[in-house]
């Protein structure tokens, strides 16, 4: 697996994963622009988002994609509502 797709399955592992807010601040930049109607712009409004993630909610990733320094996750959310999006 190359680095890139690592760091970024680490991210995923931190944020999804275990849920953990204080990983926003280790992986989001301040100016974060969110792209989806969950989260507002910048680091807090993501920060409550993970912290609100109930228990029951679950990422499995599905395949890692990568091409230069994009990289993109196919992953199936589980413990949550119907849901299909592409975030950038």
């Amino acid at each position: 697996m190359s680095d890139i797709k690592g760091i970024v399955l680490k991210a995923a592992a931190e944020l999804l994963g275990d849920k953990d807010p204080s990983a926003v601040d280790r992986w989001t930049a301040d100016d974060h622009k969110q792209c989806g109607p969950t989260a507002g712009d910048g680091c807090e409004p993501l920060r409550r988002l993970i912290a609100g993630v109930p228990d029951s909610f679950r990422h499995e990733v599905q395949r890692v994609i990568a091409d230069g320094d994009l990289v993109a996750v196919h992953g199936t959310y589980h413990g949550g509502g119907p849901l299909i999006a592409f975030d950038s």
